[in-house]
């Protein structure tokens, strides 16, 4: 089953930011997609809630070192 989050990570501020982010995501099984977007702070995930969840994708970028929160409405927030 995919599902979808959207995190907020106010501390991102370059291409290596990104990358260390989505090396620490991308390590986790059932991960199917992620855009990162420096300008508005935003990491899209899409992943099979089967096999992680969206505590464990949170998590992943903690690990990396950065500050980050879930977004509760991430179809507002997309759409903004």
């Amino acid at each position: 089953m995919e599902k979808n989050i959207l995190i907020r990570c106010t501390e991102m501020a370059c291409g290596a930011c990104k990358s260390s982010i989505t090396n620490s995501i991308n390590q986790l099984s059932g991960i199917m997609g992620l855009s990162i977007d420096l300008d508005s702070k935003l990491i899209e995930v899409s992943y099979n809630g089967a096999v992680t969840g969206e505590r464990a994708v949170l998590n992943a970028v903690l690990d990396a070192g950065f500050e980050a929160e879930l977004i509760s409405d991430a179809a507002e927030e997309i759409a903004a």
